[in-house]
């Protein structure tokens, strides 16, 4: 009789991870026999916490809470959001091609509709590092939390530990939201750098990304060829 694998999962952070790392073994060149990959992994989230090789434009860290804080104003929730988020995320990728950002590092560029892992899937994890989401709590159970009043006001969320509460609202203090029906780029105004920037110097003081963040431009290839490192 063949052996099989499964699992139980417990919430959408956990079944992230186990898809994660059930596509490694999919791939080539990427079996840790070793067992390295778990020190790796530790000093990647010390020296650049809230980061991955996924994460090379800035501004989705913006454009993924402006989608769905907006769903809250809509007065979604549940699986009617879940729908609106992703075709909302769909719509990103052709209002950052009419922004001239085609070829840029564009989530989706090519796969469009069929797009499976959603700019939210990828940033995510990183918005709860930062503390851009107060809610320790994935996208599914993000929306299935958006209920609202006839009045807009918010009756259940959950805090940064998973708790119901009606006095934390998911997203710390967004800046203005830009309008993404049609056009959008990556670049960050000064108010929108600003805030990523406090938001990255409250949870990870200490870390190399904050010092890099700090320092001039160096044209180097690689952080550890820095001349002021």
């Amino acid at each position: 009789m063949p052996s099989s694998l499964g699992w139980v999962v417990l919430d959408d952070a956990h079944k992230r991870a186990i898809q994660e790392t059930a596509a490694l073994s999919r791939e080539q060149g990427t079996v840790d026999e070793l067992g390295i990959g778990v020190v790796r992994d530790a000093l990647s989230d010390l020296m650049f916490p809230g980061t991955s090789v996924l994460h090379t434009r800035a501004k989705y860290l913006l454009f993924v809470p402006w989608i769905y804080d907006a769903l809250r104003a809509d007065g979604r929730w549940g699986s009617r959001a879940v729908a609106l988020g992703r075709q909302r995320e769909i719509a990103l990728i052709n209002a950052l091609i009419e922004g001239g950002e085609a070829g840029n590092g564009v989530i989706g560029e090519r796969a469009r509709a069929s797009l499976r892992r959603l700019p939210s899937a990828a940033y995510w994890s990183a918005l709860q590092r930062h503390r851009i989401l107060r809610w320790n709590i994935g996208v599914t159970g993000y929306c299935q939390n958006l209920r609202v009043t006839r009045t807009g006001t918010e009756r259940l969320g959950r805090d940064e530990d998973g708790n119901p509460t009606d006095a934390v609202g998911p997203w710390h203090a967004l800046p203005p939201a830009e309008d993404l029906a049609v056009a959008a780029t990556f670049a960050l105004n000064v108010e929108q750098a600003g805030y990523l920037y406090d938001r990255i110097a409250a949870s990870s003081p200490g870390s190399m990304l904050l010092w890099l963040l700090d320092q001039p431009d160096a044209a180097v290839d690689a952080p550890w060829e820095h001349p002021d490192l």
